[in-house]
């Protein structure tokens, strides 16, 4: 989850049935960074 500086919490939840690999920590970011910047 991610917290923006107007207090607003933002938490992602994927699911794909049978995948057992991480997101890698690259794209995590990118999705923080825009949700901090919208």
């Amino acid at each position: 989850f991610t917290r923006l500086a107007n207090g607003e919490i933002w938490l992602l939840v994927i699911y794909k049935k049978a995948v057992k690999e991480n997101i890698p920590a690259h794209i995590l970011k990118s999705i923080r960074e825009v949700l901090e910047n919208e």
